[in-house]
């Protein structure tokens, strides 16, 4: 018997429906660091009967939500998806989302159940799906039009609900540079945009700036940071006033007594032996250009690096002097990481709460946003759907989003901006 053509394509069309149906869907969201917790918290809450493996996680009992890296295997909406979090920093996020360049994810056979992996497994590199970044594309490197080192970028799209989150950093001082700034073990250091200017352009800064005794001036304060592919970086230049993708002057500090990275304090607080100009480097394509320029790409590192002993650093390989400090900046969730012997600054003489925020007196800080190609579903079909789902949850629900849109009474259309006040 024959049949009819058109029966036989709409059996075909129908079995594939039913194929796309029932195969795994997998999304990779890469991005800012600073927005790990409230996204993790959104895909464990999104994803039905969710299991997850998770590593460089901290040592927290909210370690599920604190990792930079993870995957999680659930259902949304009747089918099955494999979500992957990889975050790498927000200009690291948006740039290659954009071109479609590797990132390193955990792989498919990690997740046998619930696992803090306690070694690292052997990522595989692929394709993301989704950016989170703490900044506006338009302020990016990597901007619609922008071309860089001969590559043009394009605009992505965003998550239909906007900016998610408002996302606050600190600038955190060592527990010398705590010493020496106040005097005390038990100060509170303030740090203006002044300083910041003229310490981030620099590397250093004099401890007369703050103390305003001369015999402070053969003391010194350090700039710790990250590197350019951090939205983070991007949010506190734009706001002291050196603009958002400045060249700068940051510090390596090491563990041993060579020069560049070697000996990087990374994973857990250590004692600084040696603090070194941070090298030269290229990344994803893209160099930092200048001796200086670049810095940490974790936050939670960062946070490690401030909250360890500096009260014995070489300079340049001399003598081990207690008249060195560091300050750096991160998130409020990794200054955690510093604790503790790092001490949080008040910035221009206002200390951080979500208080201060929300009213405007503490003006340091950026909104999160959620960002993906024009071509997500056709690239890989499923993927809008969740961000949709994991956008609305962020911005509404997350018990991790300490700061929600809808409590702000101010509000600013650019990072460092004028805020505008809604009372």
């Amino acid at each position: 018997m024959k049949l009819n053509k058109s029966i036989l394509m709409a059996g075909a069309v129908a079995l594939a429906m039913v194929s796309v149906a029932n195969a795994d869907v997998t999304v990779r969201i890469t991005g800012s660091t600073a927005a790990r917790k409230f996204v993790n918290d959104a895909i464990l809450n999104t994803l039905g009967s969710c299991t997850w493996a998770i590593q460089n996680s901290a040592t927290s009992n909210n370690d599920q939500w604190d990792n930079v890296m993870g995957i999680y295997k659930g259902t949304f909406n009747g089918t099955n998806y494999i979500v992957k979090t990889s975050f790498t920093g927000s200009e690291a996020g948006i740039q290659t989302v954009d071109q479609k360049l590797p990132v390193a994810f955990l792989p498919d056979t990690t997740v046998t159940g619930n696992a803090k992996l306690a070694s690292p497994a052997t990522p595989v590199n692929e394709t993301p799906d989704i950016a989170m970044s703490d900044t506006f594309q338009s302020t990016s490197q990597f901007a619609k039009s922008a071309i860089v080192s001969g590559t043009t970028y394009t605009a992505l799209t965003e998550s239909t609900y906007g900016s998610l989150a408002v996302v606050p950093f600190v600038y955190v001082a060592s527990i010398n540079a705590r010493a020496l700034i106040t005097g005390s073990a038990t100060g509170t250091p303030n740090v203006t945009t002044a300083q910041l200017r003229t310490l981030y352009a620099n590397g250093v800064l004099g401890v007369a700036s703050w103390t305003g005794n001369s015999a402070d001036e053969t003391k010194y304060i350090f700039a710790l940071g990250r590197n350019p592919d951090s939205g983070t970086r991007l949010t506190c230049f734009a706001e002291a006033g050196l603009g958002a993708i400045a060249t700068v002057y940051q510090y390596a500090p090491v563990t041993t007594n060579t020069t560049g990275t070697n000996g990087l304090i990374t994973g857990a607080t250590n004692t600084v032996l040696r603090l070194n100009g941070w090298p030269i480097e290229t990344i994803n394509g893209v160099s930092t250009k200048t001796l200086g320029n670049s810095g940490y790409n974790s936050g939670p590192d960062l946070g490690y690096a401030l909250g360890s002993n500096d009260t014995s650093v070489k300079l340049n390989s001399g003598t081990a002097k207690a008249v060195y400090g560091m300050i750096g900046y991160v998130s409020t969730g990794d200054a955690g990481n510093a604790s503790p012997n790092g001490t949080n600054c008040t910035y221009n003489g206002v200390a951080y709460s979500t208080g201060t925020v929300f009213e405007g007196s503490y003006p340091l800080w950026t909104y999160e946003h959620m960002y993906y190609r024009s071509t997500a579903d056709s690239d890989n079909a499923g993927t809008t759907v969740l961000a949709s789902s994991l956008a609305y949850y962020v911005q509404n629900t997350s018990t991790q989003n300490k700061l929600k849109i809808a409590s702000m009474r101010v509000s600013r259309t650019v990072e460092g901006g004028a805020l505008t006040t809604s009372y």
